[in-house]
């Protein structure tokens, strides 16, 4: 029986991968933004000109020498009001530094923790390949662990003939885990 929320996905292949995959970053999103289709709308702004090629290259020459440039707006301020705006330049880049050192120890921190990961990762793929069988506090804690968290009751395996061959690792682990993930299931034939 198929745990609620899957797919129930069949799980056997021959296919065996023995790289370590890094976690997922954490600002990686698992929505998809709803992103409109831009392609029709640059189209339709492209023929709306097409006629008149002068007056677009025209544009184009004035917009582009105004790159860069300075509006004037900020200098026809009052002094008193470009000092702030200076002084909220100065507070910006102070602001700018301490991100850094934030994303540094950021980055330090997941660089020690991917060190402790390393070896689970490794046990992992030995198990999901076949080249390793977990061990019995292993799969005591894995227990431990889904009736902590609720999950129903698994219902114990029914005993299949032995007229086939015996599988080794778990078969198409990683497909059945993209299959059973809502974003990329979409993506998945």
């Amino acid at each position: 029986m198929a745990q609620p929320g899957s797919q129930g996905v069949d799980i056997k292949s021959t296919d065996k991968k023995d790289e370590v995959v890094a976690p997922t970053p954490h600002n990686t999103p698992i929505v998809t933004a709803p992103v409109q289709n831009l392609t029709q709308a640059s189209k339709m702004a492209s023929g709306s000109f097409a006629p008149n090629a002068q007056l677009v290259n025209d544009l184009q020459g004035r917009l582009g020498s105004l790159i860069g440039g300075s509006s004037g707006y900020v200098e026809s301020l009052p002094a008193e009001v470009q000092r702030r705006l200076n002084g909220l330049k100065g507070l910006q880049a102070k602001h700018a530094k301490l991100e850094t050192k934030f994303h540094m120890e950021i980055f330090e921190l997941e660089k020690k923790f991917l060190a402790l990961y390393r070896p689970l990762y490794e046990k992992r793929s030995q198990i999901v390949t076949g080249q390793a069988e977990p061990t019995a506090e292993e799969v005591e804690a894995g227990k431990k662990a889904e009736d902590k968290d609720g999950a129903e009751a698994s219902t114990p395996a029914t005993k299949v003939d032995d007229d086939h061959e015996p599988l080794t690792g778990i078969p198409e682990f990683w497909l059945t885990c993209m299959k059973n993930h809502p974003q990329l299931d979409e993506m998945i034939t």
